[in-house]
């Protein structure tokens, strides 16, 4: 798989069906989409079990204690297995891939870090 798409969830019910979809309708489908519920109070996980419902094989959900944007994001990158990491907004839809061969995320994505660290 080249990419998981992470998306924290907190209250974002009204625009939560549209960012999934946006995501859903992407041209390139070599990825997972996994839709972290920071302890929403809205009806937001009832919508993530519609499409992990629908979508078993692409959509996951999980559930966690409310801990922030970061801790949501970093909960979803310990269960992500893409080779690359998105994170979209989801309180917002997003054509993450342009109509061009090369998505437009992809340069910032597969920048290379390395530990460079050697003792002298």
């Amino acid at each position: 798989m080249r990419f998981s798409i992470i998306v924290p969830v907190y209250n974002v019910e009204k625009y939560l069906a549209k960012c999934i979809e946006s995501i859903l309708n992407q041209t390139n489908q070599d990825f997972e989409l996994l839709l972290v519920n920071d302890g929403t109070k809205d009806n937001s996980q009832k919508i993530i079990d519609e499409y992990v419902a629908k979508y078993p094989d692409k959509v996951y959900g999980f559930v966690k204690e409310n801990g922030g944007l970061s801790d949501a994001r970093n909960y979803g990158v310990e269960r992500a297995k893409g080779e690359y990491i998105i994170f979209p907004d989801s309180s917002t839809s997003t054509k993450l891939y342009p109509t061009t061969s090369t998505p437009a995320f992809f340069s910032i994505a597969s920048l290379t870090f390395s530990n460079n660290s050697s003792s002298t």
